[in-house]
């Protein structure tokens, strides 16, 4: 642990630990700058949230509540098992976060082998996550399958993981048979009235072709 007197910068190196506001990081250097009250973490970053989201960085930099920051090359992981990762990420007034060059995916099990690509895969140039509005937006995204673009979206928006219900869509699904072959669908939710709704899943199979699913 050392103390710059002259920069007023506190440096902790070696398999740091942080414990604030539920969150934990651990990093190999981690440097408190007492005049701009921001903190900077470097080497081997990993951040544990309350929420159970687990980040690793090479290189990040927040203020004292976590209201603004940096993260450069995030991977993070949720409890849920959803993976994203992003080139940079920035949190702007406490309730904007950005993440620039991002890929996201849900598939567990085709992240065991790191050389092939995902069974499927969603990147955007851009995401957005408003958490005033509830709202995650979209920007210039296209679906992969086995490292194959599949659809161009350049803009959509979806509710976050705090609301309930909400009209909007829905997760890509997987699966299939010897009988149908693989196949997936990209359904929408319309949240019509707070007792009933309408999912509609138009459903693609690699031998069987087009199936429409509509639940009531």
């Amino acid at each position: 642990l050392v103390y710059d007197e002259r920069t007023e910068r506190v440096s902790a190196r070696g398999n740091v630990q942080i414990y604030y506001d539920g969150r934990t990081i651990e990093a190999d250097v981690v440097t408190y700058d007492r005049r701009t009250n921001r903190v900077r973490a470097t080497g081997h970053v990993r951040i544990t949230e309350p929420s159970g989201n687990i980040a690793h960085a090479n290189d990040m930099e927040f203020d004292q509540s976590f209201t603004e920051g940096f993260v450069r090359s995030l991977n993070m992981e949720t409890p849920d098992r959803r993976f994203i990762g992003a080139r940079n990420v920035t949190r702007e007034g406490g309730d904007v976060t950005i993440f620039e060059r991002t890929a996201y995916t849900a598939c567990d099990s085709c992240r065991a082998d790191q050389t092939r690509p995902p069974t499927w895969v969603i990147k955007s140039k851009r995401i957005i996550h408003r958490e005033s509005e509830r709202t995650i937006y979209f920007e210039e995204s296209r679906f992969e399958m086995f490292g194959v673009p599949i659809a161009y979206i350049p803009y959509m928006w979806s509710p976050d993981p705090t609301v309930r219900k909400a009209s909007g869509l829905v997760m890509p699904t997987f699966g299939g048979s010897s009988r149908t072959g693989f196949g997936f669908d990209l359904p929408y939710f319309w949240n019509i009235q707070p007792n009933y709704h309408l999912l509609i899943a138009p459903r693609y199979y690699v031998r069987q072709g087009f199936m429409p699913v509509v639940e009531w």
